[in-house]
């Protein structure tokens, strides 16, 4: 007995000593990196690398753990050597805390950071940043070293360190990505989807441009009224799009895309309709952007301008202008708080 308990010792010592020295020959650094493309201007980006309350934002989910509300941040700026940093504290169950430093700006391509958390060898890194040949578009890598020193544990955690927080960083640069884009957009989140409708019912009438809501509501109610003549069903919520005249006239086209019925002939159904109505068929398989606005009426031209940027930033070409969807009820008289799509072909 005791002569197998000896062979199991020096079989464990033997063990220990063999993972002692094979540790010898790892890397006392562990390193991961990551890389990507970000459809914004360098600027844009750097911004949100070096303005540590932006970079907090983005950043929040560098490991894999989630992040909700419990999440605290508290923000410190040393103006004197020109180093911002934050720090977070997570009240969950395992008390989650670490602070973040940039140390060093270079020749705005280049951010250096130390990252510490308890328990943990510090970890320092950098992202480095490059405008595509385009200037709309820019290239980031972002690097991230632990100083692993001599122990093996650590060594050994060194290897696994690109499974265990790889997946993580690739989620943080898709948020930057997001954010870095929304931000060149000018706050607007814009979609480019598949054309949602061909076939519309559309009426035309000329108005006041401070008329807007109560001629929608008026063409609504008439559209729907053809709608049931014509036997069509709706399929999306009414559209409209306004083209300006003279003085404060709009030249207005109010529309309800409809299902178009298996076998109806379009050229028939058009001539039972009154003057100012008509169908409208759009081309199948066009591509539209959609960018939300949810907010008072005066908001809405800021969504146009944002989707003009976009097709002017990626070089796209329209076949038509813009229209506007109402998902909701239109308003009677308060347009303080309205959700509003506004549509813009593009090929």
């Amino acid at each position: 007995m005791m002569r197998w308990l000896r062979f199991l010792l020096i079989m464990f010592i033997g063990l220990l000593a063999f993972v002692f020295l094979f540790s010898l020959f790892l890397p006392s650094v562990g390193h991961t990196e990551r890389a990507g493309v970000i459809d914004a201007p360098l600027d844009t980006v750097m911004s949100r690398l070096t303005d540590v309350h932006l970079l907090a934002r983005w950043m929040q989910g560098w490991s894999t753990d989630s992040v909700d509300r419990n999440l605290e941040f508290q923000f410190i700026e040393d103006t004197s050597d020109q180093q911002a940093c934050f720090s977070w504290y997570h009240r969950g169950l395992t008390h989650r805390s670490g602070s973040f430093c940039i140390t060093r700006i270079s020749h705005n391509r280049q951010v250096d950071y130390r990252m510490d958390m308890p328990g943990l060898p510090f970890i320092t890194g950098h992202f480095v940043v490059a405008p595509a040949l385009d200037n709309t578009h820019t290239w980031i890598k972002w690097t991230m070293d632990m100083q692993l020193g001599w122990w093996p544990w650590w060594k050994y955690y060194g290897v696994m360190l690109d499974r265990l927080v790889g997946p993580g960083m690739e989620h943080a640069l898709g948020s930057l990505k997001a954010d870095c884009e929304q931000a060149d957009t000018l706050g607007y989140q814009i979609h480019r989807i598949p054309l949602p409708f061909h076939t519309i019912l559309v009426i035309a009438d000329t108005i006041l441009a401070s008329k807007k809501y109560q001629a929608l509501q008026q063409a609504n109610r008439l559209l729907e009224k053809q709608m049931q003549v014509l036997g069509l069903s709706q399929q999306a919520a009414l559209i409209a799009q306004y083209l300006p005249l003279h003085d404060s006239m709009q030249e207005m086209h109010v529309g309800i895309p409809v299902i178009w019925p298996a076998q109806a002939d379009m050229k028939r159904m058009e001539d039972r309709l009154p003057a100012k109505f008509h169908l409208l068929t759009m081309p199948e398989g066009g591509f539209v952007l959609v960018a939300t606005m949810q907010g008072p009426a005066s908001k809405i031209p800021g969504a146009y301008r944002a989707l003009q940027h976009y097709l002017q930033k990626q070089h796209l070409q329209s076949p038509a202008g813009p229209w506007e969807q109402y998902p909701d009820n239109l308003p009677v008289s308060d347009t303080s708080h309205l959700l509003v799509k506004v549509y813009w072909p593009v090929f």
